[in-house]
């Protein structure tokens, strides 16, 4: 399904379904997602996939100015 069919069928705009479905973690409301599944005919589990947090970067250590 096309962002433009599914905007036209759940009144979530375009812009909103791109970033979405394409910037990894990106935040949307609850709402949209029951939008998106009711239309689907799908469970928010079989929409959407937990993916753990990945382990945060070490800091580089700087050196000491004496």
């Amino acid at each position: 399904m096309t962002y433009p069919k599914l905007s036209e069928q759940t009144g979530i705009a375009v812009s909103t379904l791109s970033k979405i479905g394409s910037e990894m973690g990106k935040h949307t409301t609850l709402a949209n997602v029951e939008k998106i599944c009711t239309l689907l005919g799908v469970s928010t589990g079989e929409l959407l996939v937990i993916i753990p947090n990945p382990p945060k970067p070490k800091r580089k250590r700087t050196a000491k100015k004496k």
